[in-house]
C-alpha cells in the first residue's frame, strides 16, 4: 500500500493527523510489512507512535512528530 498526503491547500503535506485534545496511553502503531509507503507529516503530538518496519523506504520524506517514537525493526525514512 502506499499513502501520500496531499500537495494542495490547507493541508499539504499532512498525512495523518491527530487531534492536539487527544489524551491517551495507547501508542500509535504504523506496521510496515516491506511494501507500505507512507509520504508526508505524521502528527501525533500527544502520545506515542511505535514505527516497526520492513525494507521499503518511502520515495518521499516521512516525518514524524509525536510525544515520543520507538523505531524497530529496519525502518528506512528519508
Amino acid at each position: 500500500m502506499s499513502f501520500s498526503a496531499p500537495t494542495s491547500g490547507p493541508l499539504a503535506g499532512v498525512l495523518l493527523f491527530q487531534d492536539r485534545s487527544v489524551k491517551s496511553s495507547l501508542p500509535n502503531s504504523l506496521l510496515n510489512n516491506g511494501n507500505s509507503q507512507l509520504n508526508g507529516l505524521l502528527y501525533f503530538p500527544t502520545t506515542a507512535v511505535l514505527y516497526s518496519g520492513g525494507s521499503a523506504s518511502s520515495p518521499g520524506p516521512t516525518i514524524v512528530v509525536a510525544d515520543t517514537v520507538n523505531f524497530s525493526g529496519t525502518c528506512n525514512l528519508r
